[in-house]
């Protein structure tokens, strides 16, 4: 197909050829998929509440009324489940994950797979979950072989599908056998491995650490000592954990880390930015792909480089400048004018609330869509023009309803926990000088907080939720991580400050963790750092004067970056939650009566969102919304949730296509 572009147009607008949209090619095989899957338009996420979820965490049967024997060893690993690295925790490498009760990976994902070459027409395929035929499903990151839910993400003798074996070399990454690791990782017998925190492979390859013992910044040392005698996780790794007040952690992920990097104020960056996006239960992390968005609701500066692998929202109503090159992948939507003395590229559409001058060049892919008599000065070369009002709404969901009450749940988690089955003191890290590993089986754990002069490791070997109410003062390397079958979720009343390495998540599953921080002074780091998690920190201040990698996504208060930032944005984050809507709702700890967001009590309340009363069902028939949000990102229509007619039916930046909420390729 032959692409004609207009001829540049100085201080005049231009008629030119209409090139094709990116996204519109992508029409015929959302349709052929459409008729292939389910015909549910939109879904309302279920609570994770009462029994189905902390109160049942330990020692309870499966969901089947079979009873789990999948007890915790003494050295802090789970029989049946593996560790971080997918071997077992005891050394031993695991012959297959354990079923996780309650969970689902089937259905249409929120987000499609793009292109990295910057082509017009994207023929990648939609990210979609495996299907599978249970029952019950298998839980994000995992495949049923054999009857066995394994993760077939991680698992060289299972990679990418059930019998598919690595071949000697290679090791199994995002479920395709290759050479590489993700950064921070290392390839050990077949698998990708953290060497710090691993019991089989301590501080190198096929080093493990002896009984009683577990791996601690790449030495073995003591485990700390807990009651695991009485712990059974249902499944391996415990049935869904809330986050306090019944909101079901998966719902309350992929219903807030929707952009790759989002801000509730400013965003001053003095050295180059790069978003990119990916799937990591569809494949490794590879550079370039889109639906990585950047949002703003006030100023947007970069003074260097900038390129963003998916959408740029910048809602300050003034006007917007760069003195840098800026490559925009997917829609650019300004909330005032726009005035540039470097390159700026847009591979999409561009919205500017106001006049778009330059002394550069701007190339558009598609359309400017600005308002009638909003003037244009400089060499600008577009599809075309559309004079039409703009508005630009705030991009980042900041507002009271919408903000993750992390205080309240922290307040609830001083008395609603699981110490006292395992013995785990709130104290247990606070003014410690020897080397700690804590290893923790499922279910919600409180510590007043961490402050240590010699490093730590913390590994969640189910579904955990770690409230901590202090602040974590590290001056040795701190590590926080999980199995493959693990999720995690980190709760932070103050601050984290840190002149250590820090090690949060894995890279090889950056959906699966997820850290809140409460403390309006924020989070700031100093060294070189890689995460692999998720994080969200609305009320202060992210700073970085080390160069920082994330796999995973940043949504802030403020930022500001003194050095180079590169967020890999993991698309498998907006599904998270399909556990949270296939498990069977249960009544919620405060009797039924609903103020947040992912809740159900006995088919009387569902919100997934965060409004007061949202979701409330008409009989448990009918799903009621006050927003997005309230439908797992899905359109939210007089009230229901239901099918969305345009991009503006969904939660930002999710677009609208089919009457799905979806991220669309670039």
């Amino acid at each position: 197909m032959t692409f004609w572009w207009p001829t540049n147009s100085r201080a005049t607008e231009v008629t030119a050829h209409v090139m094709p949209r990116p996204r519109i090619a992508l029409a015929l095989s959302l349709l052929m998929l459409a008729a292939c899957s389910e015909s549910e338009t939109a879904s309302t996420p279920d609570a994770c509440t009462g029994s189905a979820c902390t109160d049942a965490t330990l020692g309870d049967a499966n969901t089947d009324g079979t009873t789990n024997d999948g007890t915790t060893n003494t050295d802090g690993s789970t029989d049946g489940s593996t560790a971080s690295d997918g071997s077992s925790g005891d050394g031993a490498t695991a012959d297959g994950a354990s079923n996780l009760d309650a969970s689902t990976d089937g259905g249409l994902d929120a987000s499609l797979d793009a292109s990295t070459d910057g082509a017009l027409v994207d023929t990648a395929p939609i990210d979609t979950a495996p299907v599978d035929t249970g029952p019950p499903p298998c839980p994000i990151y995992q495949t049923r072989c054999d009857g066995v839910c394994i993760p077939t993400s991680v698992d060289p003798a299972n990679c990418g599908a059930c019998g598919m074996r690595c071949a000697t070399g290679e090791v199994c990454n995002g479920g395709v056998c290759g050479t590489t690791c993700p950064s921070g990782l290392t390839a050990c017998g077949g698998r990708c491995v953290n060497v710090q925190s691993d019991n089989a492979n301590c501080g190198a390859c096929a080093s493990a650490c002896p009984s009683g013992q577990g791996c601690v910044a790449g030495r073995c040392e003591r485990l700390m000592v807990l009651d695991t005698s009485a712990v059974t996780c249902a499944g391996g790794v415990g049935p869904l954990v809330d986050l306090g007040e019944g909101r079901c952690a998966g719902t309350v992920a992929e219903t807030t880390f929707r952009w790759a990097l989002c801000a509730c104020r400013n965003v001053g960056l003095s050295a180059p930015l790069r978003t990119d996006g990916f799937d990591s239960t569809r494949g490794p992390y590879a550079p370039g792909g889109t639906g990585a968005g950047v949002g703003a609701n006030g100023t947007f500066s970069s003074s260097n480089v900038t390129q963003i692998g998916g959408a740029l929202w910048i809602g300050n109503a003034g006007p917007w400048g760069i003195s840098s090159p800026h490559t925009v992948s997917q829609v650019l939507r300004v909330n005032g004018d726009f005035t540039g003395s470097s390159a700026l590229t847009v591979r999409d559409d561009a919205y500017v609330n106001g006049a778009v001058r330059t002394s550069a060049t701007i190339n558009v892919s598609g359309a400017i869509h600005m308002p009638e008599g909003a003037g244009t000065l400089g060499d600008i070369t577009t599809t075309r023009f559309v004079r039409e009002p703009v508005t630009v709404t705030p991009p980042c969901d900041c507002n009271a309803a919408a903000r993750v009450p992390m205080e309240r749940w922290i307040a609830e988690a001083r008395t609603r926990n699981d110490n006292a089955r395992l013995g785990l003191s709130a104290s247990a890290l606070m003014g410690i000088n020897t080397a700690q590993r804590l290893d923790l089986p499922c279910g919600r754990f409180y510590l007043r907080g961490i402050a240590s002069s010699a490093p730590v490791t913390i590994v969640a070997h189910g579904r955990v939720v770690l409230f901590i109410d202090g602040d974590i003062s590290q001056s040795q390397a701190l590590t926080i991580t999980l199995d493959p079958t693990a999720e995690l979720d980190v709760v932070l009343g103050g601050r984290l400050g840190i002149s250590a390495p820090l090690t949060i998540g894995s890279t090889a599953y950056p959906a699966l963790t997820r850290l809140y921080v409460a403390s309006p002074d924020g989070l700031s780091l100093t060294n070189s750092t890689t995460l692999g998690c998720n994080v969200y920190v609305p009320d202060g201040r992210f700073g970085t004067s080390g160069a920082l990698e994330v796999f995973g996504a940043l949504f802030v208060g403020e930022l500001s970056a003194s050095n180079n930032l590169t967020v890999h944005y993991d698309r498998a984050v907006l599904r998270v939650g399909d556990a949270c809507r296939s498990d069977t709702p249960t009544t919620p700890v405060d009797g039924g009566v609903s103020t947040d967001a992912g809740r159900t009590d006995g088919s009387t309340t569902t919100d997934g969102g965060s409004t007061s009363d949202a979701g409330r069902t008409d009989g448990g028939t009918t799903p009621m919304c006050t927003s997005c949000r309230d439908c797992a990102n899905q359109a939210c229509n007089g009230g229901t949730c239901g099918a969305c007619r345009a991009d503006s039916d969904c939660c930002a930046p999710l677009q609208c296509w089919m009457g799905r909420c979806v991220v669309i390729p670039g």
